[in-house]
């Protein structure tokens, strides 16, 4: 597990989604196809905008 991952469980756990988002895009600045990634993204995106 990445450092990011490890950021991104630990904030998600604490319904922090913006700050997911925050890691999410750093990650996808080094793995900018990263399909996973890209999956999680779209799901805190719409959390957020509910």
């Amino acid at each position: 597990m990445s450092l990011a991952q490890w950021g991104m469980d630990i904030c998600q756990r604490n319904n922090d989604y913006k700050r997911v988002l925050q890691f999410i895009d750093a990650s996808l600045k080094l793995r900018p196809y990263d399909d996973v990634l890209e999956s999680k993204q779209k799901r805190m995106q719409k959390r957020l905008d509910l």
